[in-house]
């Protein structure tokens, strides 16, 4: 997925007062396949997620290393 389409997504989910998330698809630098993380908001092309690992917010700002979103229902 592209940037564009996380936007897209994560819009149609705030409507809807759904969670997106977003999880590595390998492991690389510090995150770990398949480690959720709660998409919070995006901003100039970034994703502001936030990562239960380090307890903060962290910026993502390419996404090829990522899987597909996960939804869950609130």
């Amino acid at each position: 997925m592209t940037i564009e389409d996380w936007i897209i997504l994560h819009e149609k989910n705030k409507q809807t007062g759904d969670n997106t998330y977003i999880a590595p698809n390998k492991d690389f630098g510090t995150y770990h396949k398949g480690e959720l993380m709660q998409v919070r908001h995006i901003e100039q092309g970034c994703l502001f997620v936030f990562r239960p690992a380090e307890n903060k917010i962290v910026e993502i700002k390419d996404v090829e290393n990522f899987k597909d979103p996960v939804i869950r229902r609130s």
